[in-house]
């Protein structure tokens, strides 16, 4: 089955169709068009010059704080303090 066919999990970001990050307690503003993710644990580091898919909207992040890289020895995580995006349309 390919990643498109998929449901997507409603806690995860995106990007090109592959789950990137997973995010906590996300508050979204749909009068400013914003949605904030207090924390954050990618597998990549965040680039703010991508678009990232989360749900059914599009969206450009800011900068966030990247803490110290944490690893288990099961693979990298970046984990992100207070990620803030802009809702820039839909998927």
């Amino acid at each position: 089955m390919s990643v498109e066919n998929r449901s997507r999990d409603s806690q995860r970001l995106y990007e090109d169709n592959k789950p990137i990050a997973l995010v906590h307690d996300p508050k979204i503003d749909m009068d400013k068009k914003r949605i904030t993710f207090p924390a954050v644990n990618a597998q990549v580091i965040l680039n703010v010059n991508k678009s990232y898919e989360f749900q059914e909207w599009k969206l450009a992040c800011g900068s966030t704080q990247l803490y110290s890289m944490v690893s288990d020895g099961s693979g990298r995580e970046y984990p992100y303090s207070q990620l803030i995006c802009k809702i820039v349309g839909s998927r």
